[in-house]
């Protein structure tokens, strides 16, 4: 692990987006926006599978706006006949974006909103592949307009990701997870897509800022900022975010994706770096209470983490030989077990033996709230007063920082 950026290797597993789509003419825009106010409070899907699928129904499934609960909730299910499906008289008193699921684990986005929504889908192009969501597969949606919206964003990323260029990265992201296992052949492929991954990254990156800002008037906009690259500040900092959501207009007030980013700007704003951090306390495994304050006087690397976390418990030799190089110096570290498990998490101390405090936050999640924790590992490095210097450094970029900090 010692020359692994887990950034790095965030940034890379972003890139498997897919969607294909057509470019919306003036006059296409209005119609869909007249269809939204003809029928203000109804929406109907109707849509076709193309090709073989498993199963012989389909359902509408909530996509939840909580980072924090992953549960399926079904909306409504109807029979699929050759391939096609129609979903009629649906009351939308929450626009939002679900998911449209078949064959076991299959899916495909769409905005449910009001109006007449047409699907495509693509079954065997498949855009993600997640442990929590099973199988998001490629559709052409068309009919209202943050679903058209959708559709030419996708399609954009789409031309980017199957192009012959970033073919054979895109395979490396497929692999990324088997990989973590062998941390020195992961590091050898990453050093070896490195400049090509980067530079299609950017050009992702580039696509994802222009839509959020162009559209910030469409709930299409806060979505992609949130759930598009598996956990929104995966992609964004913590700035970005805040100066996504500063532009966003009004009309976007009460909108669930609207109000989970606003929460996390609140948040953000009270752990930004230049913030002296409030004080807290958790138990350890013996059930002491161990409290920030406690550590006054040192720098403190707060390593936010979980059992079943790779790339949490793949940094721990590395984070102990920096322990190792600087705890003279007067650097610590501060492991927060976010999840609230605390058998598995003592099961994961006794074979990992990291040497470092360890505590566990309680069944609220109450620090992790504190700390506006919504992806793992998370790291905050905080100065002898409490105030925080960096967010999210890991190897090679935290190897630099306590070098410019302690002179070796």
């Amino acid at each position: 692990m010692k020359h692994i950026n887990i950034k790095s290797i965030t940034a890379i597993l972003i890139g498997l987006t897919i969607i294909s789509g057509t470019a919306l003419s003036c006059a296409q825009k209005k119609k869909e926006e007249q269809s939204i106010v003809k029928n203000s409070t109804i929406a109907s899907i109707t849509g076709t599978i193309k090709g073989h699928v498993n199963g012989n129904s389909i359902s509408i499934t909530e996509i939840n706006a909580d980072l924090d609960n992953e549960s399926i909730d079904t909306i409504s299910t109807v029979s699929l006949k050759n391939g096609k499906f129609s979903f009629d008289n649906i009351k939308v008193d929450d626009p939002r974006a679900v998911k449209l699921t078949f064959g076991d684990t299959i899916n495909t986005i769409v905005f449910l909103e009001p109006g007449t929504i047409n699907v495509e889908i693509s079954p065997r192009d498949t855009i993600y592949t997640e442990y929590f969501t099973g199988i998001e597969v490629r559709a052409k949606r068309t009919g209202t307009i943050n679903n058209t919206l959708f559709t030419q964003y996708r399609d954009k990323r789409y031309n980017i990701l199957t192009s012959p260029e970033f073919v054979k990265v895109r395979a490396f992201d497929k692999t990324m997870f088997d990989l973590y296992a062998d941390f020195d052949l992961l590091n050898k492929q990453m050093h070896q897509f490195k400049n090509i991954s980067s530079k299609r990254d950017s050009m992702l990156m580039k696509i994802k800022k222009d839509f959020i800002v162009k559209h910030n008037d469409k709930m299409v906009s806060p979505y992609i900022v949130l759930f598009e690259d598996y956990r929104f500040n995966d992609a964004f900092n913590a700035k970005e975010i805040i100066d996504f959501f500063d532009a966003y207009d009004n009309s976007l007030n009460g909108n669930k994706y609207y109000e989970s980013i606003k929460k996390y700007v609140v948040a953000s704003r009270n752990t930004a770096v230049g913030i002296t951090l409030a004080d807290f306390a958790l138990k350890n495994r013996n059930g002491e209470t161990i409290s920030l304050s406690s550590f006054k006087g040192k720098y403190v690397l707060i390593d936010f983490w979980a059992y079943w976390c790779k790339p949490c418990v793949a940094a721990f030799p590395h984070l102990e030989k920096l322990r190792k190089k600087y705890r003279t110096d007067g650097f610590e570290i501060l492991g927060i077990s976010s999840d609230p498990n605390q058998e598995q998490w003592i099961k994961a101390l006794n074979k990992h033996k990291p040497s470092w405090t360890q505590v566990i936050d309680n069944k609220e999640k109450t620090v992790s709230k504190q700390f506006n924790i919504s992806k793992l590992p998370t790291t905050f490095l905080i100065d002898k007063e409490g105030k925080i210097i960096a967010i999210d450094l890991y190897a090679e970029d935290l190897d630099n920082e306590l070098h410019t900090i302690f002179g070796h």
